[in-house]
């Protein structure tokens, strides 16, 4: 495989869950759980992060991290920063968000050679949308084409059902993780932040808005992740039965 590098973007002041990377799965911080579910299969591997409270927990059990500023907007930004201050030459650079609980390496190898099948700039990772999920702002759906490219990212429920359809949906769960070319992140970070981005949170739509075009890897396993206390409170408990 190519070479890659790996980055969890992580900070504490998260909107929606104060302090999510540091609350506690069976006693380890959640990001500590994503990193050594990771870290025997990838060579380069790093937490970024301008928290204090962060780098002292990766100090601590000897984990891999780059110092980032504050100064980043969103995880894309942090990771862009973050490959110029710990000088990462990987051609590919995976951003993988700190909530994706269950990220393993099938998701990582999936992305990236999705990226070099299709010679995109940028892809991401989808899976099929639950009919339960339709209405959660919490969950980003992903509209693809039938090339799996990206057209849209929305929190809000999408279609319209004016009438029903018996044909293969298009609209599906995203995962949070992004796979770039080195310089095309590097590229995303000059680019002022867009309309779209700003009203629906999303850091993404700046490529798309942008005319940057995002593949999409589908895959059937629908990964946990962590976004609300509801969730950590049904991730805690599953985690914690094992």
């Amino acid at each position: 495989m190519s070479d890659f590098t790996v980055i969890i973007p992580l900070r504490i002041a998260s909107d929606r869950l104060k302090g999510k990377p540091l609350l506690k799965l069976n006693g380890e911080p959640l990001f500590v759980h994503i990193y050594n579910n990771l870290k025997s299969k990838i060579n380069s591997l790093f937490i970024a992060t301008s928290d204090v409270e962060i780098l002292e927990e990766c100090t601590k059990r000897k984990i891999r991290f780059i110092k980032t500023s504050s100064r980043p907007r969103n995880g894309s930004e942090r990771v862009a920063e973050a490959i110029t201050n710990g000088k990462i030459k990987s051609n590919i650079i995976i951003d993988l968000q700190g909530d994706e609980i269950d990220a393993d390496y099938k998701l990582i190898s999936g992305v990236i050679n999705t990226l070099i099948k299709k010679d995109a700039e940028v892809c991401t990772a989808v899976a099929p949308l639950q009919n339960a999920d339709r209405e959660n702002k919490d969950i980003v759906k992903a509209v693809l084409n039938k090339d799996s490219k990206c057209i849209y990212f929305t929190r809000a429920p999408i279609p319209y059902f004016r009438y029903s359809s018996k044909l293969s949906p298009s609209i599906f769960r995203h995962i949070g993780i992004y796979c770039y070319k080195r310089d095309t992140l590097l590229k995303y970070k000059r680019l002022p932040p867009t309309y779209l981005e700003e009203c629906e949170s999303l850091e993404q739509m700046r490529f798309i808005e942008n005319g940057i075009d995002i593949y999409a890897f589908v895959t059937n396993k629908q990964y946990c992740k962590i976004d609300n206390v509801k969730e950590y409170q049904k991730i805690r408990g599953i985690k914690n039965d094992k």
